[in-house]
């Protein structure tokens, strides 16, 4: 609770991880493959369109841009973006937390200004895939959109130095079996 306002979420619990579909304001979610549509009380509707790391970039009503934002590698936004309309999905497509400046990622909380996350991931990692076992270490085996951005992030929670995180990636050698 902030100031006098209470939200209250209703939840997709049918997901691994749940996904708010409704809030007590009116505001009402669908998550669609790529695209989250929104509307509000008023039954405005606007699409959240993402990037390849599913960071909320642009804002769309009809045909028009409402809003367009830019993250940095860490998820904060740069000082000099002002967007007209701040929807609460923002960096990775997840929840942005504004009264205390936090990205909920559904299972743990994480400070982009620290670049930290507040508790230690839950998933306990696959025996049959060691590399999965270290909760905190992105390997080299991220090759997806934004994998050197999340290599960075994640050597700024390691507290590696730029040489040092290069050295660290490239003693990860892939497994016999590997799988996708």
């Amino acid at each position: 609770m902030v100031g006098a306002t209470t939200t209250n979420f209703a939840l997709d619990s049918a997901l691994a991880l749940p996904e708010v579909i409704y809030t007590s304001q009116g505001t009402k979610y669908l998550h669609l493959p790529g695209v989250t549509m929104a509307q509000n009380a008023a039954n405005q509707q606007v699409y959240l369109l993402p990037d390849g790391l599913g960071s909320i970039r642009q804002v769309m009503s009809g045909t028009t841009v409402v809003s367009r934002r830019d993250f940095d590698p860490y998820g904060n936004l740069p000082p000099a973006n002002p967007a007209t309309f701040q929807p609460p999905y923002g960096f990775s497509g997840e929840w942005w937390e504004n009264d205390v400046q936090l990205l909920h990622l559904r299972a743990r909380w994480y400070d982009p200004s620290n670049a930290i996350f507040l508790s230690k991931d839950p998933y306990p990692g696959d025996p049959m895939r060691p590399q999965s076992l270290i909760s905190h270490v992105l390997r080299k085996y991220d090759r997806g959109p934004g994998a050197e951005d999340r290599k960075i992030a994640n050597s700024r929670v390691l507290g590696l130095r730029s040489s040092s995180a290069k050295d660290f990636y490239e003693r990860d050698v892939p497994l016999a079996h590997e799988h996708s």
